[in-house]
């Protein structure tokens, strides 16, 4: 039942909107409603990777469900998981996404610099880094993470050496 009620929400959004693709504000409305509703996907992915119900299917994993039972590549199955595991630990680029703000490759170059030695600084510099995001062309964006990630491992190493310096 709950899937018709949503088919029939789709027919309605797309009767809204529909148009013949010449319109520049209609272009922009369209592509923030499919960020919108991916990052919608990819929290329910990642809900239902952490509720092991996909389990109870035989499946080894939720990758591995979504690839046999919803018919994906494999590839793309376990990038939804991978993307619904990463944004539990980046609130604001979550929000950003949802609002239709940055896309799915935004929150895929943020999550490809978090690691043990850049989550304390990307933690601290996440909402300066979605204002890039939402603000800068996609490739300009990409060079500020290139950018943040060599000072970030840079501190985190000086910070080790330090540490280490106290140590001995």
């Amino acid at each position: 039942m709950k899937q018709d009620a949503l088919n029939e929400k789709l027919r309605e959004l797309f009767d809204l909107v529909e148009s013949d693709g010449s319109e520049l504000e209609s272009m922009v409305s369209l592509q923030q409603v499919h960020a919108r509703v991916e990052a919608y996907v990819t929290q329910q992915v990642a809900d239902f990777d952490a509720s092991g119900v996909w389990a109870s299917s035989g499946a080894r994993s939720a990758g591995a469900f979504l690839t046999h039972q919803c018919h994906l590549q494999g590839a793309e199955a376990r990038r939804q998981v991978r993307r619904g595991r990463q944004l539990r630990h980046l609130p604001s680029f979550e929000a950003a996404w949802s609002r239709g703000h940055i896309t799915a490759q935004h929150v895929d170059v943020i999550a490809s610099v978090r690691r043990p030695g850049t989550e304390a600084a990307l933690e601290r510099h996440e909402s300066m880094l979605v204002e890039q995001a939402e603000r800068l062309q996609f490739a300009e964006f990409v060079r500020v993470v290139r950018y943040w990630e060599q000072h970030a491992d840079h501190r985190t190493r000086i910070a080790a050496n330090m540490q280490h310096l106290a140590q001995n």
